[in-house]
């Protein structure tokens, strides 16, 4: 079985409240969604973070 494809994407919306923590103030909460298909016509689907650290993971395991 070989990955075929991934794939990402990335939500993001204003909080209804910002959340402060005293250093920063976030504004907005996101998610991200990793897609990666196989040879075999499986799929997974994956959920977390997103931004730049996830975009160089998948680039570099291409």
């Amino acid at each position: 079985m070989r990955i075929v494809e991934v794939t990402t994407e990335e939500y993001r919306w204003p909080r209804a409240k910002p959340i402060t923590n005293g250093l920063h103030t976030y504004t907005h909460a996101g998610l991200a969604l990793v897609k990666i298909e196989t040879d075999e016509g499986i799929t997974g689907i994956g959920i977390g973070a997103g931004g730049k650290i996830a975009e160089a993971t998948i680039s570099t395991k291409r």
